[in-house]
């Protein structure tokens, strides 16, 4: 049987993604955004919060029959949660893909930019494998065992990424769901995960009320 995967690796792959935008929200000026672009992304940035705040109820205990729910409900469920997560995603993906083209390069922003473009890039096999939606999360029938398959971010900066299995960007995990402690590091790891997603979700916040109007919102095609 493969071992398990640590249970701070769970969500990985969303703290990834806030990074890539963090990055580049606090390295950017206000003058650098097209606004209508940065708003249809914090609309998904948003979105995601609430379901990873619903992802983190699912783990409360492990998954076990009870007299009003199957475990066959519950499994369904909890694949239901990682299903909407990994479609929040792929959304925000694309998102990031009309950011890259509509912000401008300035003299603080450039490593963060080309990281995000490498990435999102439509010839990328990274952002190929990541809005084909061919990865999926799946819990065993017993409820006990949570497999997924993750992209990962490249921490470097390149022109496009094509080389993944190389680049060990693609990660398959294996969680242990068949205890309380078990479940209970995993909550962990989801709580850390909405901590970092709030923090990006604050910065956009910030950025949107300090620097944006409503005249800057009423141009929603791309430059």
């Amino acid at each position: 049987m493969n071992a398990f995967t640590t249970p701070s690796s769970l969500l990985r792959d969303i703290r990834d993604l806030d990074n890539l935008l963090l990055d580049l929200v606090t390295g950017s000026p206000p003058s650098a955004w097209h606004w209508p672009s940065l708003y249809m992304l914090y609309v998904d940035i948003d979105r995601m919060a609430w379901q990873i705040a619903a992802l983190h109820r699912s783990f409360a205990q492990p998954l076990q029959e009870q007299e009003r729910c199957t475990l066959a409900d519950q499994v369904e469920g909890f694949n239901a949660q990682f299903a909407a997560l990994d479609a929040r995603a792929r959304a925000i993906v694309h998102g990031l893909w009309h950011v890259s083209r509509s912000i401008d390069r300035t003299a603080g922003n450039e490593a963060a930019l080309l990281r995000l473009k490498a990435h999102v890039h439509p010839k990328s096999a990274w952002y190929q494998a990541l809005t084909s939606g061919g990865r999926g999360s799946g819990v065993s029938a017993d409820g006990k065992v949570l497999e997924r398959t993750v992209l990962l971010a490249d921490p470097d900066t390149r022109v496009r990424i094509d080389d993944l299995e190389g680049r060990q960007l693609v990660q398959r995990q294996r969680f242990d769901l068949s205890s309380a402690a078990a479940m209970a590091a995993l909550s962990a790891a989801v709580r850390d995960a909405e901590t970092a997603h709030a923090q990006l979700n604050r910065a956009l916040s910030s950025c949107f009320a300090t620097h944006c109007t409503i005249a800057d919102l009423l141009h929603p095609c791309s430059r």
